[in-house]
């Protein structure tokens, strides 16, 4: 079902009144408060106001923290790709999650200072 057959606006009753296509009655019904579809109440959010990545990523937080802190420890004469992957070595077999994860849970401070820099 394609979103043409979703909504029909109503223009010969008046003012423009929304209706939605009830799967259950097989008819147009009175759009009110939100669509129906699948039986579920439905928002539709432009695409425009959705935000397409996570703010909040084990990566992210990987590249914010203990790579700049890896960089500042060379004294800047590193490239953010090799303090992560010196990281990475120093951690083998570990997933990013997991790595973020292990470095939380030694130091909750460098998750604080994370978000206070993404949230000021």
């Amino acid at each position: 079902m394609g979103k043409e057959n979703l909504f029909h606006e109503n223009i010969d009753e008046g003012p423009v009144q929304h209706q939605y296509w009830n799967i259950d009655t097989h008819m147009w019904e009175d759009f009110v408060g939100c669509a129906v579809i699948n039986r579920y109440p439905t928002i539709f959010v432009p695409k425009e106001a959705v935000q397409h990545t996570y703010t909040y990523t084990a990566l992210k937080f990987i590249m914010a923290i203990p790579v700049v802190a890896e960089q500042n420890r060379n004294q800047g004469h590193i490239t953010k790709k090799d303090a992560y992957k010196r990281i990475k070595d120093a951690n083998p077999g570990l997933s990013v999650k997991q790595l973020a994860f292990n470095i939380i849970r030694e130091n909750p401070n460098n998750l604080v200072d994370y978000l206070n820099r993404i949230l000021v």
